[in-house]
């Protein structure tokens, strides 16, 4: 039995893109050491609004503007609804950002090194007044369903991590190890200053299960790892550890669906992608059959196959609850949106890109 490959891959979006964070068993997490610090940029503008009040737009807006100018633009894109932007880095000096729930940000340098930039001040308040019974049982509604799709989401944990300690005893770990210290051997060590970072490419949110191609543009290779009863989740746990200890640096994408797991391993000096998925730059498939026992995992099979059973209904649980959640959300977005003055927020944006010229 092989764990199915639920991510769908979302490729319109170009350049370096990535997640800003995403939704676990334990609510929305921001990724850790995606975005710099106030003190290491020369700007930061942080967008306070509702939804619908054109965040996304103005930071896609500035974000090609600046690309057209040949600057370097990473996006970060919301995990929820990945049509929109929660973030942009513009030369790596300047930096764009929603500040608003889930990701509440404030400035830590108002004034001398970020500031606030408030869509409120282009609304009509009295038109939103008047919808504030709606806008408040929306809202609530909306919560409600992440709170019951975090729940499946950490049903879904235990359900795995059962399956992963039945699967954990049942696999060959040392021969597992021989064979990844064995590719790992083949990479160039000789880096002053190896580093670990994450980048979020999936996702699980209002349009299901999303991946983002940008690791796998930026590599040569990839090794496609054919997962076994989710034996494959403990290959990447023993790959990231190996490539520490032989102090080659690594970039890590998390998996959401498997929390606490990696579904993505990027070693840039080789320029190889480790990947649950198989893709068109797939050199290599390195199937996990070879190092599970097959006496042990004989005995544990109807365990682990009644866990992912119950495993994926719980999954589907949580779409469902995610899906329930947009429908909340774009209706948000429409009150907030017809009470928008966006000639005024268009204007707005002419004098933050002339801004942000002065300063890159």
């Amino acid at each position: 039995m092989f764990f199915s490959n639920y991510y769908r891959s979302l490729d319109t979006w170009r350049g370096d893109v990535r997640f800003i964070g995403m939704n676990t068993a334990d609510g929305f997490r921001w990724c850790r050491n995606g975005l710099p610090g106030e003190s290491e940029l020369k700007r930061t503008y942080i967008i306070k609004g509702a939804a619908g009040t054109g965040k996304s737009t103005l930071m896609k807006n500035v974000a090609d503007s600046f690309e057209l100018k040949g600057a370097d633009v990473v996006r970060f894109l919301c995990s929820s609804d990945p049509d929109s932007l929660d973030a942009v880095l513009i030369g790596g000096r300047v930096l764009i950002l929603d500040g608003t729930s889930p990701h509440l940000k404030d400035a830590e340098y108002p004034g001398a090194l970020s500031e606030l930039i408030c869509l409120g001040n282009f609304w009509n308040r009295d038109k939103l007044i008047g919808c504030s019974d709606e806008i408040v049982d929306l809202s609530r509604k909306k919560a409600g369903c992440f709170k019951k799709a975090y729940r499946f989401m950490s049903g879904m944990r235990l359900l795995y991590d059962e399956i992963n300690e039945d699967v954990s005893d049942s696999v060959d770990v040392q021969k597992m190890r021989k064979a990844i210290t064995r590719i790992v051997g083949k990479i160039k060590k000789a880096e002053a200053h190896p580093s670990v970072c994450e980048n979020i490419i999936r996702s699980f949110g209002m349009r299901g299960a999303i991946k983002l191609p940008t690791l796998e543009r930026k590599s040569d290779s990839v090794i496609s790892v054919a997962d076994h009863y989710g034996s494959s989740r403990l290959f990447f746990s023993v790959l990231a550890e190996e490539l520490k200890n032989s102090g080659v640096s690594f970039i890590f994408s998390p998996d959401p669906l498997f929390s606490g797991h990696n579904s993505d391993i990027f070693v840039p000096s080789a320029g190889m992608l480790f990947s649950h998925d198989r893709t068109e730059k797939t050199e290599k498939i390195l199937n996990m059959e070879r190092f599970v026992k097959k006496d042990r995992i004989e005995k544990v099979r109807g365990e682990i196959r009644l866990a992912y059973k119950c495993w994926n209904s719980m999954r589907e649980d949580a779409e469902r609850e995610l899906r329930k959640a947009a429908e909340y959300h774009f209706e948000l977005e429409r009150i907030y949106g017809s009470a928008m003055n966006f000639d005024a927020v268009s204007a707005y944006q002419k004098l933050l890109i002339k801004e942000i010229e002065n300063r890159l």
